[in-house]
């Protein structure tokens, strides 16, 4: 009688999400530094300290 593997198993991990750092530093040197300080920086931040996307992966 085998025992092994009942069914498929899951796993949650947590993710931050990441910035498009290339079209903030783009968009940043068109506007002078506003677009950086109004929108790039705040999104920066919120994604650094904000909550983490939980991603639920199913193994076989």
């Amino acid at each position: 009688m085998n025992v092994g593997n009942i069914g498929p198993s899951r796993s949650v991990t947590k993710q931050r999400k990441s910035t498009s750092h290339g079209l903030h530093l783009f968009l940043t040197i068109i506007t002078g530094g506003v677009w950086g300080l109004c929108v790039w920086l705040p999104i920066t931040m919120w994604h650094k300290m904000g909550p983490k996307k939980k991603i639920t992966t199913e193994h076989y």
